[in-house]
């Protein structure tokens, strides 16, 4: 089994667009990668009225996984993030 974790980011479609293509792909993604229990990453983009919204799914082996990675409340909250 494995454990899912996800973060939302609002922006402009531009910004939502670059944020994929560069971010994430140059940044997150190399040091997600580098991560014990680490196994899968999705981005999810929709358009809403004037904003897009980006959806990152990541996939891990464990709770604990999860918590090296952000923390010990693994529970908490994300809130709404710009990009």
């Amino acid at each position: 089994m494995t454990v899912v974790r996800v973060w939302k980011g609002y922006g402009s479609p531009d910004g939502v667009e670059r944020y994929c293509r560069e971010h994430f792909v140059d940044t997150v993604l190399p040091q997600l990668r580098a991560l014990d229990g680490f196994v899968a990453a999705r981005v999810l983009v929709r358009l809403l009225a004037g904003e897009a919204e980006v959806v990152v799914a990541t996939e891990w082996a464990s709770f604990e996984a999860i918590a090296a990675f952000a923390g010990a409340d693994v529970e908490q909250e994300i809130g709404r993030a710009h990009v």
